[in-house]
């Protein structure tokens, strides 16, 4: 049988390929839980899961090895970590968001599935474009000097906290350098941030992990993407732009913003399992 062990930030990279792209960067957070199955010095299995407010522990990631599965080691994997957050007496259930490309099987879906969570489409998704298709959109144009716009670069320690104090937590990816510095950019006002827009740099692509405007300033986030965009000449127009869309909101700001040029590569799910005393 595998043996049990817990995934830090000094063994992380062992267990790298198992565990999704996104989700690797929160290793390095004291609140994110990592559990691997080893087999023979082998990682055949790992699991990512974090705290997420509301009574909820938040599935990042999990995988077992192909010629490992179907032998309980992902429910295995499961309990252990459901056992860990219900018992600090604040973890209530286990939720877990992924998403499934047209015409392909997602695996982490079917496991799911076996193990008694309750699975419904969201609104989340994914686009994709390049740049090219998007210094096509005329809202977009402009020379990059709007009024207000704070580069990245130019945030103190104190304004860089408020990215990741808010709903998403920049922190590991800052920590990993992988920010673009020169393209992220937000807006302050009052001494607090407004709107941001936070560019991650990917193997072949630029994701915009983070796109956030204020309801009574909706118009900053275009000010953002001008000035994100004027800046962009270091790219190449086949340069690929990935667009996570994580609810109804976001999703008709990224049909606004980037138009035609989009491509939907990818549909959301959610997946909520209630946990009654420990793992069911």
């Amino acid at each position: 049988m595998p043996e049990l062990t817990q995934i830090t930030a000094e063994n992380a990279r062992a267990f790298r390929a198992l565990i999704r792209t996104d989700a690797y960067p929160f290793l390095a957070d004291d609140a994110t839980l990592g559990l691997g199955l080893v087999e023979k010095d082998t990682p055949v299995g790992a699991l990512v899961m974090r705290p997420d407010g509301e009574g909820a522990a938040r599935l990042l990631s999990l995988a077992i090895a192909e010629v490992c599965r179907r032998k309980g080691f992902a429910t295995e994997l499961l309990t252990k970590a459901a056992d860990i957050f219900s018992g600090t007496g604040k973890i209530y259930r286990v939720i877990c968001e992924t998403t499934r490309r047209p015409g392909e099987e997602n695996a982490l879906c079917g496991l799911l599935e076996s193990l008694r969570f309750r699975i419904e489409e969201t609104d989340m998704c994914c686009y994709m474009t390049d740049f090219g298709e998007t210094r096509k959109q005329k809202r977009l144009t402009g020379d990059g000097k709007e009024a207000g716009v704070t580069p990245y670069g130019k945030l103190t320690t104190r304004q860089k906290k408020m990215l990741y104090d808010e709903e998403m937590d920049l922190k590991p990816l800052m920590d990993s350098g992988r920010i673009e510095e020169k393209l992220s950019c937000v807006m302050i006002r009052d001494g607090a941030m407004s709107s941001c827009l936070v560019f991650v740099k990917e193997e072949d692509a630029l994701l915009i992990q983070w796109a956030r405007t204020s309801q009574k300033n909706p118009a900053e986030i275009l000010y953002l993407m001008r000035y994100a965009l004027a800046l962009s000449k270091d790219y190449t127009d086949e340069t690929k732009l990935i667009i996570p869309v994580l609810n109804g909101e976001s999703k008709k700001l990224t049909e606004k913003l980037f138009g035609d040029g989009l491509k939907k590569t990818e549909t959301g799910y959610r997946a909520v399992l209630p946990l009654y005393g420990g793992f069911a």
